[in-house]
Parts: structure tokens; sequence; C-alpha cells
């Protein structure tokens, strides 16, 4: 998968590739426009918004599967 930060749309998208297929699936509406996206080494997804006071957003990925909530 890809993230993408955008700046206009002030979201951040995944594109999920595998190989013959593409998708789209967007996430984080924010007030602020995105600056970057990077993925930690703990398996969060950081984002940083610009703007006179910026943030910095953890995403976590969420359970999938029988048993979550």
């Amino acid at each position: 998968s890809a993230l993408i930060g955008g700046l206009s749309r002030r979201g951040v998208t995944r594109v999920p590739i595998d190989g013959t297929t593409v998708g789209e699936e967007e996430y984080l509406p924010l007030p602020e426009r995105i600056r970057d996206v990077e993925v930690g080494a703990d398996g969060n997804s950081y984002v940083l918004t610009d703007g006179k006071d910026g943030h910095l957003w953890r995403m976590q990925p969420m359970a999938v599967g029988p048993g979550s909530k």
C-alpha cells in the first residue's frame, strides 16, 4: 500500500496495490493541509500537518478479525 498526504484534499489516502487492482481509501479528513506521511518502525503511520500551529498525528492500524472491537 501507498499512503498519500493531500495538501488540497486535507486528508490521507491509502492506495492498496496488489499487482492487478488499484483502489483508494480515504482517511483522516483534517482542517489542515497534510505535509508528510511516514510509517514508523512501530507500525503506526505518522501524519504531519502544516499551518501556524501544525500537528503531528499518529494513526494506528485497526484490529481486524474475530474478537476485534
